[in-house]
């Protein structure tokens, strides 16, 4: 049997995608442009390279802390405030623009 590896699932609308842990060989996730608020789930997977989250209702990327295999990640347009669960990703200042872009910061 084939594993899924690459999922892209933006702008359809989708508030839980929590089933998706459960796809532990995942390298590529795209589920942006929905309206999920919570990702605790993503921690357990730990293949996950590229993981494309910008324009949904995220506040908390403490889940992220331990994936240690990011290199792209995204979330811009989202209400996160901490990106210190993402400051193991390498290059952190290339990166920074794309995290923290339109997010709300100090409460705004």
């Amino acid at each position: 049997m084939k594993q899924i590896t690459r999922l892209k699932l933006r702008t359809n609308h989708i508030v839980d995608i929590s089933s998706l842990q459960y796809l532990t060989f995942l390298t590529t996730l795209d589920v942006s442009n929905n309206q999920i608020r919570e990702i605790s789930w993503l921690g357990g997977l730990n293949n996950i390279e590229f993981l494309h989250l910008y324009c949904n209702q995220i506040e908390s990327i403490a889940a992220l802390q331990n994936m240690k295999g990011l290199r792209n990640i995204q979330l811009s347009n989202n209400l996160i405030k901490d990106f210190s669960p993402v400051s193991h990703i390498k290059d952190l200042n290339v990166v920074q623009q794309v995290l923290t872009d339109s997010n709300c910061q100090n409460g705004m």
